[in-house]
């Protein structure tokens, strides 16, 4: 028999956004207070002697032949700082010093037109745009504080290893001097999750409306992104033709387009190919007769996060008012005067690693601003149970809400948590996978 409101303290992670390998890339704060004159710019190269006191180079080259394992495009870098040091990656994120203990330090000199890193000479000499190193031009990169990003640029990449495997993808993003972003139709992949892009570290989670939206800034050579959801990546950031008709952002180069009203028209294709669902979802509150529903809003977002072995796709979710038989009147209590909302939220949960998973032990609720509601358990068609590894299965959670709570507007977060394995083992890495959800107007 249903049950009423269960409340209890909620705990809310936010997940990062689903990143994928493409293109080695790097970027950092210039501002660690390392180099050049004490203000964390690098001194200008007027000449060799001077060239490598500080600063951050780079130099692109196409891999056509796939030796590099580059996927199309390889980058090498050369971070000095403090006038005798030398790494070859990108600087630091967010302006953070170079620590010696986690990248290799290499000692470096100047001697007459040579550099010298780490006993190794090579020929060096000035360039208008950077420094010429064995005959190979990299350009230097001055770091970029608080610029006004405005355009539509532009991804595409379709890329041939040596076994004849294909890979393409295509991302679009658009970013308005206001300091907000977006992205081609709200999908889209900026890298792979690992610090410079390149390749060495995957992050699962996939972009949704709320997520793919949000704010910009940008210092240094650090981009921070501020998405609706509430979560926050960084990314290295830098100009590879030091203008605005391109940005290397995490692991991919955007150069600009003429999509200017690409915006626009993806939200009204959204609007024309809205889909819906055709009747209430099948809970035990439609399927037991316990009452009539009458939909107030319904969204399909068909979001999926993962986390540990847990992977859960949210397929929908409807809010309905609820006009209560009057056989079960009296297991509907403690909702107030007003009517009685029902949530119900249609969702696939897959096991994705070994042993088996309890779904007994998953806790699901809703926070709000001020409290937690608890899944009726009850009202849902099938009891949980045990869930194999490589097996998925879709269920209906129900959440029961006083009107008035729903009508104050308030946010509503969708929190899986305290999933256990069989063994009794955490199966969610100690954290939670949330889902922002819509009120209803």
């Amino acid at each position: 028999m249903p049950t009423g409101i269960v409340t209890a303290a909620g705990r809310r992670v936010t997940l990062g956004l689903l990143l994928m390998a493409m293109l080695v890339i790097g970027a950092c704060s210039g501002n660690n207070g390392q180099n050049g004159d004490g203000d964390g710019s690098p001194p200008p190269p007027d000449k060799p002697g001077n060239l490598v006191s500080g600063g951050f180079y780079a130099r692109g080259s196409a891999d056509l032949l796939g030796t590099r394992n580059c996927r199309g495009m390889c980058w090498d870098y050369y971070y000095f700082f403090n006038d005798q040091q030398v790494i070859k990656d990108p600087p630091p994120l967010e302006g953070a010093p170079v620590n010696c203990s986690e990248t290799k330090c290499l000692d470096y000199e100047v001697k007459d037109e040579e550099l010298i890193i780490d006993g190794k000479s090579y020929s060096l000499d000035s360039a208008d745009s950077g420094m010429i190193l064995d005959g190979n031009l990299y350009v230097r990169h001055e770091p970029m504080n608080e610029p006004e990003l405005e355009g539509v640029y532009h991804h595409s990449t379709s890329i041939q290893d040596t076994l004849g495997s294909n890979f393409a993808s295509t991302s679009t993003l658009i970013f308005r001097p206001d300091g907000t972003f977006l992205d081609n139709r709200f999908l889209g992949v900026l890298t792979d999750g690992s610090e410079f892009g390149d390749g060495t570290g995957i992050d699962s989670s996939h972009l949704s409306e709320a997520e793919a939206a949000g704010t910009y800034r940008v210092e240094g050579y650090t981009i921070y992104l501020a998405f609706e959801d509430g979560s926050t990546e960084t990314f290295l950031f830098f100009r590879p033709d030091l203008n605005d008709r391109m940005y290397k952002i995490g692991g991919r180069d955007f150069v600009v387009s003429d999509l200017s009203e690409l915006v626009e028209s993806a939200e009204e294709q959204q609007e024309e190919e809205e889909p819906s669902l055709t009747g209430p979802l099948p809970d035990k509150l439609v399927t037991e007769g316990y009452a009539e529903k009458t939909i107030l809003a319904e969204e399909l977002p068909d979001r999926t996060k993962e986390r540990g072995a847990a992977e859960i796709q949210l397929h929908a979710y409807q809010w309905a008012e609820l006009a209560i038989d009057e056989a079960y009147q009296e297991a509907f209590t403690g909702f107030g005067e007003g009517p009685i909302i029902a949530l119900t939220v249609q969702y696939t949960i897959a096991n994705t690693a070994a042993p088996e998973l309890d779904l007994t032990s998953m806790i699901i609720g809703v926070d709000l601003e001020n409290g937690h509601v608890a899944e009726t358990a009850e009202l849902a068609p099938t009891p949980a149970g045990l869930l194999a590894q490589g097996n998925a299965e879709e269920r209906l959670a129900v959440f029961l809400f006083p009107a008035e709570m729903v009508k104050r507007g308030e946010d509503f977060t969708l929190v899986f948590s305290e999933l256990l394995h069989e063994d009794g083992l955490d199966a969610m890495d100690g954290g939670q996978l949330i889902f922002d959800l819509r009120a209803p107007d």
